[in-house]
């Protein structure tokens, strides 16, 4: 039996081998087929609504804290970019993009930080909107780009984007941003922005997520009273 055995391994081995090698040949989702896919979904992409949680890691703290809430995105047709977030949890609180102008309100406290963001509007969207609408032109022109692989995320197939600013002004800040893209829709679920000189991080998920929305404009207007204190951060 011994003998047998030792006779038939080679064709054993052969017939192994052919089985596998379908699988190993299988072509894999490579860095031009991902960034074709996703400038094809950015041609179609209006609006967005969809669940956000945001994870706040520091490690002084060795902490971890979590806000989830609702998210609303419309890209005017002067491509111009409109943004709130409404956080339910654990606090409530708002932040609304718009113009020149990034508001965040604290119902609890009745205040309101007003920033201007004149100079760097450009940023602040394409920031604000990574991997949602974002063609491969801006890419390439901003990022050096690594495929990283492909991973489960919120219960979604992704490819993990590696992107690493080409601005030095931009890499003072963002030294390297992650990006999960959906192999289905080609749109993020999530995004993590690195900090600077540290291990402090911040990781952006995205859920129930749907696609051009029909979205007024009421939608992204913040319900402040008149009497909340309004404060200039940046004066």
């Amino acid at each position: 039996m011994q003998a047998w055995n030792l006779h038939m391994l080679p064709r054993l081995l052969c017939l192994t081998l052919l089985a596998l090698a379908p699988l190993a040949a299988a072509p894999g989702l490579d860095l031009d087929t991902v960034l074709a896919k996703m400038d094809s979904a950015a041609a179609t992409f209006e609006s967005m609504q969809a669940t956000i949680t945001r994870l706040k890691y520091m490690a002084l703290l060795d902490e971890k804290t979590t806000e989830s809430g609702e998210i609303f995105v419309r890209k005017d047709r002067d491509g111009a970019v409109r943004m709130v977030i409404n956080f339910k949890e654990p606090y409530v609180y708002h932040v609304a993009l718009g113009g020149n102008k990034l508001e965040i309100y604290r119902p609890r406290i009745t205040t309101v930080e007003e920033y201007d963001i004149a100079k760097h509007r450009d940023t602040f969207q394409k920031a604000f909107l990574l991997g949602f609408g974002t063609t491969v032109d801006y890419l390439r022109k901003n990022y050096e780009i690594r495929l990283s692989g492909e991973e489960d995320v919120a219960g979604q197939k992704t490819v993990k984007l590696e992107l690493i600013p080409k601005s030095a002004e931009v890499l003072k800040q963002v030294p390297q941003f992650d990006l999960w893209v959906s192999t289905e829709t080609w749109q993020a679920v999530q995004q993590k922005p690195y900090q600077l000189g540290g291990e402090d991080y911040r990781i952006f998920t995205y859920t129930d997520v749907t696609l051009n929305p029909k979205l007024a404009s009421k939608a992204f207007k913040l319900d402040i009273p008149k009497k909340a204190k309004r404060s200039f951060p940046q004066r």
